[in-house]
Parts: C-alpha cells; sequence; structure tokens
C-alpha cells in the first residue's frame, strides 16, 4: 500500500503540464478535477458547464478541435497554492482558447470559496495574475 502511495505521489511530483512556464510560487498540480473541493468543482461546472478530462495521452490539439474531438471544453490542469486553485481549461471553435479561474478558499467550511475571476490567455501568464492577486469583475461569464 505505501508503495502504491510513493508510486502515485511521484507520479504527482512530475506532472507539469505549463513545461517551460516559471510561476511565482511553486504550486501542486493536479490532471483532474477531483481533487477541487466540491463546492468550487460545483461553481466551476455553473458556470462553464462540462470540462472533460485530460486524455491518458495528455492533451492534444486533436482533442479540441478536429473530426473526432469532445465537443466542449477540456482540463488542462488543476493547481493549488496553499488556500488559492486554479482551473485552466481549452476549447475549439473557430480558435483554440485557454481560460485559467482562480478561487481562494477560506479556512472555515461555512465561508464558501471566494471567486477571483477567469481569464482567457496563456496559461502561464494568467496563472501568475491570479498568484499574484488579480481579481477581475465577478460578472464575467463565458
Amino acid at each position: 500500500m505505501s508503495a502504491m502511495l510513493a508510486t502515485l505521489a511521484l507520479a504527482q511530483a512530475q506532472f507539469h503540464p505549463l513545461e517551460n512556464c516559471s510561476l511565482i510560487r511553486p504550486v501542486t498540480f493536479f490532471e483532474n478535477m477531483n481533487a477541487l473541493p466540491a463546492e468550487i468543482r460545483t461553481d466551476i461546472m455553473k458556470r462553464a458547464g462540462a470540462i472533460y478530462p485530460r486524455t491518458k495521452k495528455g492533451l492534444t490539439f486533436g482533442d479540441v478541435v478536429g473530426p473526432r474531438s469532445k465537443i466542449g471544453k477540456v482540463l488542462l490542469y488543476v493547481a493549488r497554492d496553499n488556500n488559492q486553485w486554479l482551473v485552466s481549461y481549452m476549447y475549439g471553435g473557430v480558435a483554440i482558447r485557454t481560460v485559467t479561474v482562480s478561487y481562494i478558499q477560506g479556512d472555515r467550511t461555512t465561508v464558501p470559496p471566494y471567486f477571483m475571476g477567469a481569464l482567457e490567455g496563456h496559461a502561464c501568464t494568467v496563472a501568475n495574475a491570479f498568484l499574484k492577486g488579480v481579481n477581475v469583475d465577478k460578472t464575467w461569464q463565458h
């Protein structure tokens, strides 16, 4: 059992979807939405709709557009830095877009997570903006 947990921890540590990106603070990356607290997962689904999980091979151009593309959004990553959560996903159409959303989770379970907002753009740049404390219009919807 402990060997299996060590293998999972090692595999998790190697997952870095932003490759050559230097974030201003270290974050822990997760490959699926199950890492999110339930209330954040529910809010994202309400705002953005279904976000499909990454495929076993990772994310490719064909996952977003193409003859057998997924309909909707495809998860790039979930990241956590202490009490801040970032979720980044891609979706296709005329152009491929990347959206990153940010939440701050309070210490008490009675306080709902604070939605910092959502931004389109390069996943590394947007993640750094949110890690610096940028907030965007709360009425933003996509």
